[in-house]
């Protein structure tokens, strides 16, 4: 068997991404060679000149980011088609690689959760739970402290309360009662 180190590996798959982006390994405007028809316009030109730079910087990119291809890479799906991702360093890889990359994280475009989800990406519904979360926490913190304030205010309320009849073990009652005798009466 033969072994592969991930120096070759990597230089391998590097080769590939500037096979794969022709333009950008040949010096990028005369990619096609003479004679191409390409309209010389200066707007094309220099569409062309940055089409070949920003290439040239996801391939440089990309290389940077190969040795994570080792332990994994982060990939985060959109959930309103198969092919959609959120931009990520790793996701160009597969793009400059012409990989198509696919996921099954999917839900019935007519189904409540579309409502909620929508466009989002994974990442971004993980924020929007986790904010959702964090709010409700801080709801349950807040009824809490409200309903101890109620608690100790009725208790307040209930000690400073006047009696409405006697009081616990009190036996007598007394009643007092003043007549008014008229003037005659002496």
């Amino acid at each position: 068997a033969r072994t592969v180190h991930i120096q070759q590996l990597m230089s391998i798959v590097a080769e590939h991404m500037l096979d794969a982006n022709k333009e950008t390994k040949q010096g990028g405007l005369n990619a096609a060679g003479p004679g191409a028809d390409f309209p010389s316009s200066p707007r094309t030109v220099s569409e062309m000149h940055l089409r070949t730079e920003t290439i040239r910087q996801n391939i440089s990119d990309a290389i940077s980011i190969l040795p994570k291809l080792l332990t994994g890479v982060d990939v985060n799906p959109r959930f309103f088609g198969c092919r959609a991702f959120e931009f990520t360093d790793e996701v160009a890889i597969f793009d400059l690689l012409d990989i198509s990359l696919f996921h099954g994280w999917l839900y019935a475009p007519e189904s409540e959760h579309a409502k909620f989800v929508g466009e989002m990406s994974y990442n971004q519904l993980v924020e929007k739970v986790v904010r959702w979360d964090v709010g409700e926490q801080k709801r349950r913190k807040v009824q809490e402290k409200l309903n101890e304030v109620l608690t100790l205010k009725a208790s307040e309320d209930q000690k400073y309360a006047a009696p409405l009849g006697p009081a616990a073990g009190d036996d007598k009652v007394q009643v007092s009662l003043t007549l008014g005798l008229g003037e005659g009466a002496k």
